[in-house]
């Protein structure tokens, strides 16, 4: 009987485990793909105030990383728009994954859709 429970109580932990490590998952995508929503508007206003794509990707990033989260790629484009690639860390990970990032894009800017150019986040 004491094996058996032992066996219970492992099972218990490690579905625990597991749930929190979704859960940390499920919380740093969210983290990334909003820091890349507010990252890629504060870029967007930057680029409509007459500021330069540099300029604008560099707001970006400084939104993005007020967020928790790391700009990993921008490009501003000569109509306005702004796209954005952020990754945040998940903070608990199962052992043996490493470091393990989740990842947001977001488009800002009156251009159309980001499904019309498939090339705007490059390699």
């Amino acid at each position: 009987m004491t094996v058996a429970l032992a066996g219970v109580v492992a099972a218990a932990l490690l579905v625990l485990c597991g749930g929190m490590c979704l859960a940390a998952a499920a919380v740093a995508a969210h983290r990334a793909r909003a820091a890349a929503d507010l990252g890629a508007l504060a870029a967007a206003l930057v680029l409509q105030g007459g500021g330069s794509a540099g300029e604008a990707c560099t707001r970006g990033a400084r939104v993005a990383a007020l967020n928790a989260a790391h700009s990993r790629h921008c490009r501003a484009a000569s109509d306005g728009t702004v796209v954005l690639v952020t990754s945040s860390p998940v903070g608990l990970s199962l052992p043996g994954l490493g470091r393990v990032d989740a990842r947001g894009q977001a488009r800002a800017g009156p251009g159309g859709p980001l499904s019309h150019d498939p090339s705007v986040l490059g390699p």
